[in-house]
């Protein structure tokens, strides 16, 4: 019975409290950089033994103040984040916390980091959307406000898209029947190559649909020191040609 007791007892239990264990850099720069540091404290009796955290991707770094902690003593771990060129929008990071308790790896909590990556051109929209009906043509446009005080050339612009063409006949659908290839019925303008500071331009794409199916893929506009890339994704449901 006594041994039964011995092995239901409770592991030591985590004694880490954080200050905070979420933190928003607010706007980053594409290709920047934000850092941040997470304060904690050892609330528990016994020493702290921390493992190095581990970031979720590699745009991320994080570093520990102290490995061993003591009883009421406080560390930090200091958090990086690094925008790569083409990223864009709202982003969100975790870093991992380790503690060795009993001979064994334990979670200590999850730390978050949250940004919004700005580059030097903002569109007004986060993607290229659209759902129609085999052999429509359609027609979609995203304004790009200017960020930054260069003058931009916007001459460097190309689509890469990949329609999953359904080839089953009807409204049925069969996975075997999905036939992947580049879509290239399509036209991508903007209404001016040049944007000045603080002005705005319109991208139109137009797709022309002919089968069931779906398209994904992204528009990527170079520039000289960065490039944005938009999703497109379209939904494409089935409609009968003229005549049947």
């Amino acid at each position: 019975m006594l041994a039964l007791l011995v092995l239901l007892a409770p592991a030591q239990a985590q004694t880490l409290k954080f200050a905070t264990m979420e933190h928003d850099f607010g706007i980053v720069k594409q290709k920047g950089a934000a850092s941040y540091e997470f304060e904690f404290t050892n609330i528990g009796k016994d020493t702290a033994y921390l493992l190095p955290p581990r970031p979720g991707c590699g745009c991320t770094a994080a570093i520990l103040s102290a490995s061993v902690i003591p009883p009421k003593k406080s560390g930090k771990i200091g958090v990086e984040y690094h925008s790569y060129a083409g990223t864009m929008g709202k982003i969100e990071k975790n870093v991992l916390v380790l503690q060795r308790i009993n001979g064994e790896e334990r979670n200590a909590g999850t730390l978050t980091i949250r940004a919004t990556v700005v580059g030097e051109l903002i569109p007004d929209s986060s993607m290229f959307r659209f759902e129609t009906k085999a052999g429509e043509r359609v027609t979609l446009s995203m304004k790009l406000r200017s960020n930054t005080d260069q003058v931009l050339k916007l001459d460097n612009m190309s689509a890469a898209i990949t329609e999953y063409a359904d080839t089953t006949e009807g409204q049925a659908y069969h996975s075997d029947k999905v036939i992947a290839r580049p879509l290239t019925d399509f036209t991508l303008r903007v209404d001016n190559e040049e944007l000045r500071p603080g002005e705005s331009v319109t991208v139109t794409l137009e797709v022309q649909t002919r089968i069931k199916g779906q398209m994904n893929g992204s528009i990527r506009i170079a520039l000289p020191n960065t490039e944005i890339r938009i999703p497109v994704v379209g939904v494409v449901y089935y409609n009968k040609s003229p005549g049947k």
